[in-house]
């Protein structure tokens, strides 16, 4: 176990009975979760919790907020009192500070000075963070301190009586450890009120933060943590979709836009009129048998995150199958499916998410030996199983499903499709994406334990310097320009 789930929440106190039922199920659909965390107020005028509370099937820890809370310690929820560490069983650190900070301001730094934390808990912000955003009423300064003493990974809190939502782009601090900070608005409001994530049980392993402590960020943030979103609206009962906020990134930002100034033009290897190819940033397969690696990407010059909404913009009279760029990269496969095959036994493997919420359409591929298509779908399989059971995941494919589906699919909603190719041959995997929470590495990751390369899975730890990358893209132009049709059509012109 690499990784724990936690959720926070933080629940009106006239809705603690739906509350607990709400982390229940999301404890049985996204769980299981190592611990749950009620935020700011649950309890009511009287100090107290709902008698009549359904039994929590995992434990749910609650803290003070301006109330102080006099009920029984026999509560169906585990009350932390006003400030201390709780290790849960993974052994994931849990520091509280809540209720008046009056009456534990002398006991903070004797708990907390020196004690790294993996999620810090408390009612209001530190002032350091609330005068970036320039609020006044929900900062206390006292708070300051314990951000330095703790430098937690995860802080949360809520601010004020009704919560506010609020998710800082994450910081690093001198030795690398990144915080997160998010501060939640209360159930029953217009803002997020859950917050549900996967937490490495190795701090090394967090993703890199965007800016040093201290600094207000200017750059986006590029992947949140899985959360639940509340949709913007009240949540009646425990239907919630997971979902990942659309990042808007412009052509001059885009990593794909070959009129980005910092584009890695060094890794082209053909363009032509609509799109272009490119060999792969930390390709997953190695140089070992070709000499090159033979992972590669076909993408759109135009800055469009489907095909559906380069017709939309270009050939708004054509289906997407009948547009120019569709046929282009179609002869982009058709080639590189050639070039392959002149090398040996292989197949060639095109994967595409497709998503409206996406930022730039691209198609990967890499070369597969023939002999190993046969055990593909049952690796593809073991890997669904996986997903479902460590994300909750629901992921199902159609096997050569037929075409006119297909084009329905391709002209008007979500999907992720697999293609494995040969010369005479194509077997199609395709996946209609109705939920938001899409495993972008999926056809990486069953395609890597296929070829027993399950140390490459993560494109990022297998990178490459310039000088390889370039010589990389060299070996791949050398041994496609026999069948580079663009290399023709700009001859002719």
């Amino acid at each position: 176990m690499n990784s724990v789930k936690i959720l926070a929440i933080n629940p009106s106190p006239t809705e603690i009975s739906k509350a607990v039922r709400i982390s229940n199920n999301l404890h049985k659909k996204h769980g299981p979760f190592d611990g749950i965390f009620f935020l700011g107020d649950v309890i009511t005028e009287d100090g107290s919790l709902p008698e009549e509370l359904d039994e929590p099937v995992a434990s749910i820890f609650h803290f003070e907020g301006v109330r102080k809370y006099e009920g029984s310690e026999k509560s169906k929820l585990k009350f932390m009192k006003q400030c201390g560490i709780l290790r849960l069983a993974s052994g994931i650190r849990v520091g509280y500070v809540s209720g008046k900070l009056d009456d534990i301001e002398s006991d903070m730094e004797k708990v907390f000075a020196n004690q790294f934390l993996d999620i810090l808990v408390t009612y209001q912000w530190p002032t350091t963070i609330a005068k970036e955003e320039k609020l006044s009423l929900v900062g206390d300064s006292r708070l300051n301190d314990l951000l330095e003493w703790t430098r937690p990974r995860y802080w949360f809190c809520v601010g004020s009586n009704n919560g506010r939502f609020f998710e800082r782009l994450p910081f690093k601090w001198d030795d690398d450890r990144v915080t997160r900070f998010i501060s939640l608005g209360q159930q029953g409001t217009q803002d997020k009120w859950y917050y549900a994530f996967n937490l490495n049980l190795d701090p090394l392993m967090d993703k890199e933060g965007v800016s040093k402590f201290g600094e207000k960020p200017q750059i986006q943030q590029k992947e949140a943590p899985v959360e639940i979103e509340s949709r913007k609206r009240k949540l009646e009962g425990p239907e919630v979709r997971v979902k990942r906020e659309k990042k808007n990134v412009a052509p001059e930002n885009c990593f794909f836009c070959v009129s980005n100034a910092k584009a890695e033009l060094h890794m082209i290897i053909s363009i032509a009129d609509y799109s272009y190819m490119t060999v792969a940033k930390g390709p997953l397969t190695t140089r070992d048998k070709l000499g090159f690696s033979g992972h590669g990407l076909i993408i759109p010059i135009g800055h469009y995150p489907t095909f559906s909404k380069y017709r939309d913009a270009e050939e708004p009279d054509k289906k997407v199958e009948e547009t120019k760029l569709f046929k282009e990269i179609e002869q982009y496969q058709k080639s590189v499916v050639s070039m392959f095959t002149s090398l040996g036994d292989y197949k060639v493997v095109f994967w595409e998410i497709s998503r409206a919420n996406a930022i730039h359409h691209h198609i990967q591929f890499v070369p597969l030996e023939a002999k190993l298509e046969e055990h593909f779908e049952t690796q593809m399989k073991k890997q669904i199983a996986y997903n479902q059971k460590k994300y909750g995941s629901n992921l199902v494919y159609t096997k050569d499903m037929e075409s006119e589906k297909l084009s329905q699919l391709i002209n008007n909603g979500d999907y992720m499709q697999i293609r494995i190719v040969g010369p005479d041959s194509e077997t199609k995997y395709v996946f209609e994406l109705i939920e938001d929470n899409v495993d972008l590495q999926f056809p990486r990751r069953v395609l890597a334990f296929l070829m027993k390369l399950g140390r490459r899975v993560i494109w990022d730890k297998c990178r490459e310097t310039l000088l390889e990358e370039a010589s990389q893209k060299d070996v791949f132009r050398e041994k496609f320009q026999p069948f580079d049709f663009s290399k023709e059509k700009n001859n002719n012109k």
